[in-house]
């Protein structure tokens, strides 16, 4: 697993890829922010078939596969130089308005709500990034603190979504991580944190490699992954 790629790190690639497709197509960070705008993850799914060896060259896609709801869908594939399918992912994402914080609907944006010509050729996800909900039938404990600090926060002023998935792998035991495979990661992105705000994680194992972390801004619920590993 040491010389494997880490769950944050294709977030990190997604997240990048995504905002130069999104640049390209015209609906991009600079479009939004000249609007008082911005791009917000609101959830997002990983499955991880294969994870990338070290110093191995992969390529990356990405599209944008229209509007669900209040989300637009984008998804990404990674794929080994042969075509394997390491990886798949579909995130879902929403338009926030900068000053109020208030979310922007689709339907009162002048943005792409169709899917890009490109999709049907990249592939079809059937399945978008779900709700998730902790089993109220397995005890959650406190596993850890974080304090969001400069190098969590991004150009929203708000704590980036790498770095949940980051707090949230550092609470689980490293003797675990290190001897086992992450098969996937759920996320939901429920409410900002902000530079000092002190987010407290909260795990529950259910068991069969499952573990479910939120973290909680006094008492409420900002985010909340599940994580699978085998």
């Amino acid at each position: 697993n040491r010389f494997r790629m880490r769950a944050a790190a294709f977030m990190n690639l997604a997240q990048q890829i995504g905002e130069d497709n999104a640049e390209a197509g015209d609906f991009g960070f600079q479009r939004l922010k000249d609007q008082g705008l911005a791009w917000v993850l609101s959830r997002q799914f990983v499955t991880f078939h294969q994870l990338p060896k070290f110093k191995e060259t992969v390529k990356l896609q990405t599209w944008h596969r229209g509007v669900e709801g209040p989300f637009y869908i984008r998804d990404y594939r990674m794929y080994a130089q042969d075509g394997t399918l390491l990886v798949e992912s579909s995130s879902s994402w929403v338009v926030l308005n900068l000053e109020s914080r208030a979310m922007i609907l689709p339907q009162s944006l002048g943005l792409q709500n169709d899917a890009d010509e490109s999709a049907g050729k990249l592939g079809d996800s059937s399945e978008s990034a779900a709700k998730l909900v902790a089993p109220r039938t397995v005890e959650a404990r406190l596993a850890g603190v974080r304090d969001a600090l400069y190098s969590d926060i991004d150009y929203n002023t708000h704590v980036n979504n790498v770095r949940y998935i980051e707090w949230a792998m550092d609470v689980l035991p490293f003797e675990y991580t290190d001897t086992h495979t992450i098969k996937r990661l759920d996320i939901n992105f429920n409410h900002e944190i902000h530079p000092g705000e002190k987010a407290e994680l909260w795990i529950r194992e259910p068991g069969d490699g499952v573990f479910f972390i939120d973290g909680r801004i006094d008492g409420r619920q900002s985010f909340i992954i599940r994580f699978e590993f085998e």
